[in-house]
């Protein structure tokens, strides 16, 4: 059987980006190779896996799944049942924190003893924190490695998770920057705030309110983790949560400077400053728009000298 015979057969149920990228993943040869050459007749049994994987996408199961790997932000991220699927929609959160974080690396140039910390809140694959780190490492090699004024940290409830997340930075050579904790929110780093001259905290946490759960796609609610998506009726159960231990822990702090930046569903913008302002009445706050001109990001700042 050749290619052109496989896309007979499939393409009018499968979109051809799926299609050839599955295709590609089950033959290894590129795309361009597929495209070029519908005369390419694979054998037995590379004809039966790209056969299985047509069948597990026509079932929903997403593309990302079934070959393992998802690029976010340029680089390549393994990916599994245990991790959300990156979307081209958290880059900004990324371009953000890089944003802040060269800011933070040009102060000190004069500040050499400033010390920053980088958490990424529910790190899932860790394509946040790993993209953030690489950027850094890019631009500022030496200090990337050598400074200790920059700590990372990766956090999340599920060891199958951070176990993804830390083949990931192993992979993106960055596992030396990041330091992965099990456990809830901010809970394994609030130790280091009292030695941090600045907090820069980036959650994607989960985000759906139930009515749009419901309402998703099968390759959502069919194939990636319900913890990592479902928060509660309106949403924001784990940023009320995340919101909360932030405000109980800068408490007990007689200084500190704070950065947050939380991905949101745009229809939350006016019901999560409402939430930031109730807790935080001396905060400053305001939402990022992604490309679509949509609220994506909340970021807000809290500072006590």
């Amino acid at each position: 059987m050749t290619i052109e015979t496989l896309k007979k057969e499939f393409l009018p149920s499968l979109a051809p980006e799926d299609f050839y990228v599955l295709l590609a993943h089950a033959t290894g040869k590129s795309r361009e190779f597929l495209l070029a050459h519908p005369e390419y007749g694979p054998d037995a049994e590379t004809e039966a896996r790209a056969r299985e994987y047509f069948a597990r996408r026509l079932d929903r199961e997403p593309v990302a799944y079934i070959v393992g790997e998802k690029e976010f932000f340029g680089l390549p991220f393994r990916v599994t049942r245990d991790t959300l699927i990156p979307r081209p929609e958290t880059e900004l959160l990324v371009e953000r924190a890089i944003e802040d974080l060269r800011l933070q690396i040009a102060d000190c140039k004069s500040t050499r003893t400033k010390r920053i910390l980088i958490a990424d809140i529910g790190t899932g694959s860790g394509a946040i924190i790993i993209s953030i780190a690489t950027q850094l490492r890019a631009k500022n090699p030496q200090s990337a490695i050598r400074n200790p004024q920059f700590n990372f940290h990766a956090i999340d409830t599920s060891s199958a998770a951070l176990a993804i997340a830390k083949e990931n930075a192993e992979r993106n050579n960055v596992a030396d920057m990041i330091t992965f904790h099990e456990g809830n929110l901010i809970d394994p780093i609030v130790n280091y705030f009292p030695e941090a001259d600045e907090i820069i905290l980036i959650a994607n946490l989960p985000y759906l309110s139930e009515n749009i759960y419901a309402s998703a796609d099968d390759d959502v609610t069919k194939y990636e983790p319900k913890r990592a998506l479902l928060s509660g009726s309106d949403g924001l159960d784990h940023y009320r949560e995340l919101f909360a231990s932030i405000r109980e822990t800068i408490l007990r702090l007689p200084s500190y400077r704070l950065s947050v930046l939380c991905e949101i569903s745009p229809e939350q913008d006016k019901l999560i400053t409402s939430l930031f302002d109730d807790m935080f009445p001396d905060g400053t706050s305001r939402i990022l728009p992604d490309l679509s001109d949509r609220g994506r990001v909340f970021s807000f700042r809290l500072e006590k000298n």
